[in-house]
């Protein structure tokens, strides 16, 4: 309580359980107790509207691009299967991934997940892929990818960039 300067316990556990609700009410996948937590009650007071809102899934699932999923060394890189799936990773990672889900329906963008092959549930990086190059990459709180996770994202730019060149070749044919 004294690192974030809260200093009223019934005010703090109102806004605990007011955190709880909104985040439940989207995906059971949210930290419980967040270490900053007002600047995430913030983000997730901000982010609940835009989680909330319901999308058609079929609709979604025309623009899955599974040759966009690959694997490296310890990595998968995972397309998620449902837009509950990129709301998921918005709460898990405490970004606004989810305003994202109207682009990918419309194909101006791809969301995808960068994964640890060990624990693929659990979120790790976000990747934004735009004209087959990788244009974001996230952690939780928005946090710059690692070293490692760099390296792993340079070798997928160049497997995209093949693709890219490819399906240009295809279409000049």
């Amino acid at each position: 309580m004294t690192y974030e300067a809260l200093d009223n316990f019934h005010s703090v556990v109102g806004e605990l359980l007011d955190y709880c609700n909104m985040m439940s009410r989207i995906s059971p996948k949210y930290e419980k107790y967040p270490k900053n937590f007002l600047t995430t009650h913030k983000i997730a007071t901000r982010n609940y509207n835009r989680l909330k809102e319901v999308f058609i899934e079929e609709d979604f699932k025309k623009v899955i691009d599974l040759k966009l999923e690959h694997t490296y060394d310890d990595y998968k890189i995972v397309y998620p299967k449902t837009t509950q799936d990129i709301k998921d990773e918005a709460v898990q990672q405490n970004h606004c991934v989810a305003s994202y889900i109207q682009n990918v329906i419309d194909g101006k963008t791809h969301i995808l997940f960068l994964r640890n092959k060990e624990n693929i549930e659990r979120s790790l990086v976000t990747l934004e892929i735009r004209n087959y190059k990788v244009v974001q990459a996230k952690g939780k709180f928005n946090r710059d990818v690692t070293k490692e996770e760099q390296v792993v994202i340079n070798r997928y730019n160049e497997r995209l960039n093949k693709i890219y060149n490819k399906r240009k070749e295809e279409i000049a044919c």
